[in-house]
């Protein structure tokens, strides 16, 4: 009789395994040395099993990725990076201004994943009709790519991921083909499991070149999925930081947030860059809005603008102190 798994060990999450220790899919490329693509597809082959985070974000336990990584039982991956801890859920529709404040960085935060995925659905929309065109006749002049010891001859090249590669082949002798995988020589997964991966066979190219395709766009399915979560993750923790943050901040507290020195703020406030609430006196405590500290830390042309100040404050406060000193004294 079957018994099903306990829940703390379902999504291929272990039991001994503190919650803390969860690996995101942008973490696990850095550790395999591969790509984004290449472990969510490593997730589907069921090479890696997964969980989800409390906001739905893909992760993955270090044990998992030490079973790709591992070498006569001598793991090579070292951990790079953070631990991310899970975080609460929380998402909406309409937003309010907060909300927006928050999902501005989310999206900032996904904007290359997402600029990745672009590009590879565009490649898997053009590789089918190239191999379409070309499926009457394919030409045997081509790279060479060895699996298993057999070197299988590179018909065309279907994906060029940042750091991983598809290639469709063709078997030396035999009337076969074969959709290869070819991974980075220096990454840990290739070391411990070989640099090339039959992924698919079939005797029609055409017809496993629709296959692959179909699977690689599940892939991207699963990647912008992921990519939802993580900017819904993202934008949980600013908007709990907009709405835990008080309205007002003191001088000291402002100064922390812009990554400045708090007797720096003055400086800013004189010369027009910082205005503090209200019509304070010039000897009496300052307060800033939080909704407007937190835009200008956004502003990269801000920020140079008031680091530029604060330098040429520094240089002219210097150059008179040099003057002076330098000045003869006369005498009495």
């Amino acid at each position: 009789m079957n018994q099903e798994p306990p829940q703390n060990q379902l999504n291929g999450a272990e039991a001994s395994e503190p919650a803390v220790k969860q690996l995101t899919v942008s973490e696990a490329t850095q550790m395999l040395g591969v790509d984004s693509f290449t472990v969510v597809s490593l997730i589907q082959r069921d090479k890696l099993l997964p969980s989800r985070s409390l906001t739905g974000e893909i992760v993955l336990t270090p044990g998992e990725l030490a079973k790709l990584t591992q070498e006569g039982g001598q793991v090579l991956l070292k951990r790079k990076g953070q631990i991310v801890e899970s975080v609460a859920r929380g998402s909406t529709t309409r937003f309010t201004h907060g909300e927006r404040e928050a999902y501005t960085p989310a999206f900032e935060a996904i904007q290359p994943e997402l600029d990745e995925l672009r590009q590879i659905q565009r490649q898997v929309r053009s590789f089918q009709q190239t191999i379409g065109k070309r499926r009457a006749g394919l030409s045997d002049a081509s790279a060479i790519v060895t699996v298993e010891g057999i070197k299988w001859h590179a018909q065309a090249l279907l994906l060029r991921l940042p750091k991983c590669a598809i290639f469709l082949c063709r078997h030396p002798t035999e009337n076969e083909f074969a959709i290869v995988h070819l991974f980075p020589a220096e990454s840990a997964y290739a070391i411990a499991n070989g640099r090339d991966r039959i992924l698919l066979r079939s005797a029609n190219p055409h017809q496993l070149v629709c296959q692959y395709a179909a699977e690689a766009r599940h892939t991207l399915r699963f990647m912008a999925s992921n990519l939802v979560a993580k900017a819904q993750r993202v934008a949980w923790e600013q908007y709990l930081y907009l709405m835990m943050a008080p309205a007002r901040l003191t001088v000291e507290e402002a100064a922390w947030l812009l990554g400045f020195s708090p007797h720096e703020i003055p400086i800013l406030v004189a010369k027009g860059l910082l205005k503090p609430l209200g019509c304070p006196p010039a000897n009496g405590p300052k307060y800033f809005a939080t909704t407007t500290v937190a835009e200008l830390r956004k502003n990269a042309q801000w920020l140079t603008r008031a680091s530029d100040v604060i330098v040429e404050h520094w240089r002219f406060k210097n150059a008179r102190k040099t003057d002076a000193g330098s000045r003869p004294m006369v005498a009495a």
